[in-house]
């Protein structure tokens, strides 16, 4: 799977949930607005219809986000474990290239262990 592949398909999950979000708020203003009365008649009062319509809107609505918006963070999670991908790459990169600078000699020496500090020296030494 290249990245590239991945990178589609992250900006496809981000476009699908935008649009998920957006038809949501279309079909909510479409219920809410437009939709005929008919389907709510049997509940009576015309203030009863209108409560109706406005909390189905909002449902729907909402619906939409609590379902779009899981795509969306998704792909741009995909997109940032991509980035810090490519930057683990270079870094890579940059370090080999340092390594390959550095004379020979550095690199087969041991280590010397830390010299403690002079303080704890004076403080831990016997008595005589």
């Amino acid at each position: 799977m290249t990245r590239s592949f991945t990178r589609f398909w992250a900006r496809a999950l981000i476009a699908a949930g935008i649009a998920v979000i957006v038809l949501g708020a279309v079909t909510g203003a479409f219920v809410g607005l437009v939709a005929p009365a008919v389907w709510l008649d049997p509940l009576g009062s015309a203030g009863r219809v209108l409560l109706l319509r406005v909390a189905i809107a909002c449902g729907i609505s909402l619906g939409a986000i609590v379902l779009g918006a899981p795509l969306i963070v998704g792909g741009r999670l995909l997109l940032i474990v991509l980035d810090q991908r490519a930057l683990l790459a270079r870094q890579r990169s940059l370090l080999i290239r340092i390594l390959r600078r550095l004379p020979r000699e550095t690199l087969s020496e041991p280590p010397q262990p830390p010299r403690p500090p002079r303080a704890a020296d004076e403080r831990f030494r016997w008595r005589q």
